[in-house]
């Protein structure tokens, strides 16, 4: 599990890579493209000693909320069973909890590359407007398979789930939700979410 976490990792870290593609009309066409550069700029970043660990978060925070498609995957977190028993309010701090907890969950896991690399495969247009792009992250010992899912809202390429040797991200938090409400309420549910991570 902490091998997957980490190749969910190096996607979400190589963020800071759009800015040096946004000028490029045809990076916004080829989500593929668009992948391989964010993996080459997060190399160059996790390579850099003269970023310290609130440097490079920053980096990331920066450029992560326009290219996750983050009210998406909060709503399919919740999934058609929960999403519209919560009011407007819930969902919107939902939103805000659940992104904080992913962003905090990358974090604390940004300094443990060490040299992987990665192979990209041909995308796969799983329907219109969707489309998954394989990829393995080799190290010297292991190799692990992903699958990076892309959909195109307002013209923009956006992921909306990870798949890391077959188990999608987004699944595995729609369970942790389902087991929480099943047995609480919404409000514990946001109490849950609320809770600070150990200082690093």
């Amino acid at each position: 599990m902490k091998r997957a976490y980490f190749a969910l990792l190096m996607l979400l870290a190589a963020m800071p890579a759009i800015k040096a593609y946004a000028a490029e009309p045809n990076y916004h066409d080829d989500p593929n493209a668009l992948l391989q550069g964010m993996w080459s700029a997060t190399v160059l970043v996790l390579q850099n000693k003269d970023l310290d660990y609130n440097d490079k978060s920053d980096k990331v925070d920066r450029i992560l909320s326009p290219v996750f498609d983050f009210p998406m995957m909060a709503k399919l977190t919740l999934g058609e069973k929960h999403w519209p028993k919560l009011t407007a309010a819930q969902r919107e701090e939902f939103t805000r909890l659940f992104v904080d907890k992913l962003k905090s969950s990358y974090r604390d896991k940004m300094f443990r590359y060490t040299n992987q690399t990665a192979l990209f495969k041909p995308p796969v247009e799983a329907r219109k407007g969707v489309v998954f792009i394989p990829m393995e992250i080799l190290s010297e010992r292991d190799k692990t398979q992903m699958l990076c899912k892309f959909r195109k809202s307002d013209n923009v390429w956006k992921v909306y789930d990870v798949e890391i040797e077959g188990v999608s991200v987004l699944l595995c938090y729609r369970s942790q939700v389902d087991d929480i409400l099943s047995k609480g309420t919404v409000e514990e549910l946001l109490a849950r979410l609320a809770e600070k991570q150990p200082a690093r």
